[in-house]
């Protein structure tokens, strides 16, 4: 990820070069962040499904949706970069006015795909069990692959530091949003327009943070009950958030072959079928 161009800005810098300089830093972390997913699936997962290295269930659990999240980003980028492209005088704008079209063009992209940035909370909600993979993994033959594919050990080229990205970046854009709109016209157009943005944007953060915290909540809960009862197995799970309750209340329907655990405070489904002895 680049640095933070704001780093060696002069403080006397004008409020127009510190709304271009903070553009430019949503649109160069996007495409070093859209490289980076690239990394991540052409040097480890991709092959790391081809060589059979780990079951199917391992497997599944590190790739996740990572190639939907890339196609999406990667068509999000090219939508950014347009934007800066037909504004080609961007670099010459000293007035903050002047910003008002590209401005008013990011914040409607954003609210354009907010709903696609959704699809980071299934890779988000198995993130941490991925890494524990890894971690615990006595697999010796895994355990070369990653060695070689990064050769000197560098945390920054590990599989673990390429994992981590995509959580940081949709956590990271509330961020990038507030520092634009800290330089732009409070009563203009294009603010509403990125505040709007900034809003649904933040609650997509939220609702993949409260995923996050449902599937570590829960996960256990379910692989422990499979334990305990031996005669079921997990068929599926969904859920959807109804309530901020921590609370955990379940009632059971048992069917002749299904057992059906409801959780009312989050309306969290899980399926358990019997097992064929």
């Amino acid at each position: 990820m680049n640095g933070n161009l704001f780093e060696n800005a002069p403080l006397s810098m004008k409020p127009s070069e510190k709304l271009r300089k903070s553009i430019l830093e949503l649109i160069n972390t996007e495409i070093t962040y859209t490289k980076n997913l690239k990394i991540l699936q052409e040097r480890y997962l991709i092959p790391l499904k081809e060589e059979n290295l780990l079951t199917s269930d391992e497997a599944d659990l590190l790739v996740k949706n990572i190639r939907d999240i890339y196609m999406f980003q990667k068509t999000f980028l090219e939508k950014l970069q347009e934007i800066k492209n037909n504004e080609k005088k961007m670099d010459a704008f000293e007035d903050v006015k002047q910003f008002q079209n590209i401005i008013y063009l990011i914040g409607k992209l954003f609210l354009e795909f907010c709903d696609k940035f959704r699809l980071y909370s299934t890779f988000c909600s198995c993130h941490s069990r991925a890494v524990k993979l890894l971690q615990v993994n006595t697999n010796e033959a895994l355990k070369a692959f990653l060695i070689a594919r990064n050769p000197k050990q560098q945390h920054t080229a590990s599989l673990e530091s390429y994992l981590i990205t995509p959580i940081q970046r949709i956590l990271r854009y509330p961020l990038l949003i507030k520092t634009m709109m800290k330089y732009m016209l409070k009563d203009s157009e294009e603010y509403l327009c990125m505040n709007n943005a900034l809003i649904s944007i933040e609650k997509v953060a939220n609702y993949i943070n409260e995923m996050q915290r449902i599937n570590e909540t829960f996960t256990p809960l379910f692989q422990d009950l499979a334990k305990r009862c031996p005669y079921v197995e997990i068929l599926s799970t969904s859920s959807n958030i109804v309530k901020n309750d921590l609370e955990v209340r379940f009632s059971t329907i048992i069917s002749l072959n299904c057992l059906i655990l409801r959780d009312h405070a989050w309306s969290q489904n899980v399926q358990l079928r019997r097992k064929r002895c």
